[in-house]
């Protein structure tokens, strides 16, 4: 089954983000692009193809896949796939929170608004879609305990966590309620190692540092080693002396990568996609110098477990069309199919009276594909 499809995007209006209590990397790292994060405003759908109403937003571009639940919640799910997407695959969920006597159960809110955005034209977001789904630089929770927020943020080493604490309050009040692992213990570096069926995850020994008013980075001589609190599922920090009437840091992610050497008579060049398989088979421009590619994506934001420890059934792949600017910036995403699998093989672009025009060419293997 061909399927043709002339796809016309309106331009958005987009609104600037207030960013507050946004600490400075203490590697001194800028944010990557190539990590985001969006809401869920029904793109994303349970394993049972349920609408997965708990999760308010995703990762997008970081490994392990990550969504964030209403209440506090932070869920990783990180699954192997051996190329066949129609055989179950085994699945690797954990689940963290803040808990204690003042810990808060809140909604996550996205910080920093990118100019990149998704569409998604997919069964579950019938019968208009979901369109300008923009990309953010971090999320937070904030005053998960009364003064510190729990932040997630990209950088070219990968994701990172962070706990922001105000001056003043009470960091040693952090205490974390990890679930659905098989074990979890502090390893002679200092890392937290989580065993989930067979595969480890690690969140590396928190760096701690202080902020001041200009957001300077003032280090400390000392981390913020963990604790293992009640046996194998509550995790906490141990401290050392700091000041309290400036911010205090624990920034939990990867060492920082070394710059790469230019690489001569490279124009430009991306890394692009989710936290599975993706394919572009074809590339058209405009007369503008804009760039159009087209193709497949089984990435997982498509499916979020309805429980912790069922098998996750490979997702189907999506038509994916996706925009770049002449000045190679990401403008935008376009997600487009049926249940089953489908993928766009070419592309074309016109103009016409004043607007781009952009024709797919593919198949699918859907019998609810999007009209």
């Amino acid at each position: 089954m061909n399927l043709r499809a002339c796809l016309f995007l309106s331009a958005f209006t987009l609104i600037g983000t207030v960013r507050s209590n946004i600490p400075p990397d203490f590697y001194g790292q800028k944010s990557s692009r190539s990590i985001g994060y969006f809401a869920n405003e029904g793109q994303v759908l349970q394993t049972n193809g349920n609408s997965a109403s708990a999760v308010a937003a995703y990762s997008f571009g970081a490994f392990p896949q990550t969504y964030f639940l209403h209440e506090s919640t932070v869920y990783f799910n990180a699954r192997e796939n051996d190329g066949d997407f129609s055989t179950p695959d085994p699945s690797f969920s954990l689940r963290f929170r803040p808990i204690g006597e003042n810990a808060a159960l809140v909604s996550p809110d996205l910080i920093g608004q990118r100019s990149n955005y998704q569409n998604f034209f997919l069964p579950q977001t019938a019968p208009n879609g979901v369109v300008g789904v923009h990309d953010h630089e971090r999320l937070h929770y904030k005053d998960v305990y009364p003064g510190i927020s729990m932040q997630f943020y990209g950088t070219s080493a990968g994701q990172n966590l962070a706990f922001y604490a105000e001056p003043y309050s009470d960091p040693s009040e952090i205490q974390l309620l990890f679930e659905g692992q098989d074990s979890l213990h502090v390893d002679w570096l200092g890392n937290l190692k989580v065993l989930i069926a067979g595969k480890w995850i690690l969140l590396r020994e928190a760096v701690a540092y202080q902020v001041d008013a200009n957001e300077n980075v003032i280090p400390l001589n000392w981390n913020a080693q963990y604790e293992e609190i009640n046996g194998q599922d509550i995790i906490g920090f141990i401290f050392d002396t700091y000041d309290p009437s400036l911010a205090l840091v624990l920034q939990i992610g990867a060492m920082p990568l070394d710059e790469p050497d230019p690489t001569e008579y490279l124009c430009w060049g991306s890394y692009y996609g989710g936290t599975d398989m993706e394919e572009l088979y074809a590339s058209d421009t405009d007369s503008d110098g804009n760039f159009y590619l087209t193709g497949y994506s089984s990435s997982d934001f498509l499916t979020f477990q309805s429980n912790v420890g069922v098998d996750l059934v490979g997702n189907d792949q999506a038509v994916v069309v996706t925009k770049f600017l002449a000045n190679y910036e990401l403008d935008w995403t376009l997600f487009y199919g049926g249940s089953d699998d489908q993928a766009g093989r070419d592309i074309g672009v016109r103009e016409l009276g004043g607007n781009t025009e952009i024709f797919v060419t593919g198949y699918t293997r859907a019998n609810d594909l999007y009209t």
